[in-house]
């Protein structure tokens, strides 16, 4: 079963990059609004085809467990992936990005441009979490 709605993109979003809802100022109460993904960001869902700021697109929120992302480096199969700049994957271990999360791990290896699957699913690395008190 299938959840669909309808979303604006506050930016131009490029087909398959890692999205996350977002709430502008100055926005309509009545209305959902997307944008890219920061880095180290936990994605809601990912786009199918490039949209253009102020777009309506239709959403839809399945089951699925493979998601799609272009890759902002190279990335071998089987490898945990965070999300990177621009809504990108980049490996967990990026340096730039010092993820505290990865998004899921990739189905096959994939070049720095290329659009990987991967199976979502979103786990907080252990050894960044810390104990207060």
């Amino acid at each position: 079963m299938a959840v669909v709605f309808e979303a604006i993109a506050t930016e131009t979003i490029p087909a398959y990059r890692l999205l996350c809802l977002v709430r502008p100022e100055g926005a309509d109460d009545d209305k959902i609004y997307i944008r890219l993904a920061k880095p180290d960001e936990r994605p809601d869902f990912y786009s199918l085809q490039e949209l253009q700021e102020g777009q309506t697109v239709t959403v839809r929120i399945t089951e699925n467990k493979i998601w799609q992302v272009e890759m902002a480096e190279d990335i071998p199969a089987g490898t945990s992936i965070a999300t990177g700049p621009e809504g990108k994957g980049v490996h967990m271990s990026n340096t730039d990005v010092d993820a505290n999360s990865t998004v899921g791990y990739t189905l096959h290896a994939a070049k720095a441009g290329e659009v990987v699957k991967f199976v979502h699913i979103y786990k907080v690395k252990p050894w960044k979490l810390t104990q207060e008190g």
